[in-house]
């Protein structure tokens, strides 16, 4: 990253960039400075789940149409 914050009153920074906005970054203070979690973004986790529940329910069809 470009940037660096000192912080002295935050424990935990929520952060999302424009540039991937299909994440979201955690920081938390660290014994060697901040560390950063990156997590994926809702809308993600939507997406995600919406096509394995697609591939589930296609994979019942098929089984119902072999049997």
């Amino acid at each position: 990253m470009a940037r660096r914050v000192t912080l002295r009153h935050l424990s935990l920074a929520r952060v999302t960039l424009a540039s991937d906005p299909h994440r979201v970054f955690f920081v938390v203070p660290g014994h060697d400075g901040p560390h950063v979690a990156a997590w994926p973004s809702g809308n993600r986790v939507r997406l995600i789940a919406a096509v394995a529940l697609a591939a589930l329910v296609a994979l019942v069809v098929v089984a119902r149409l072999l049997v």
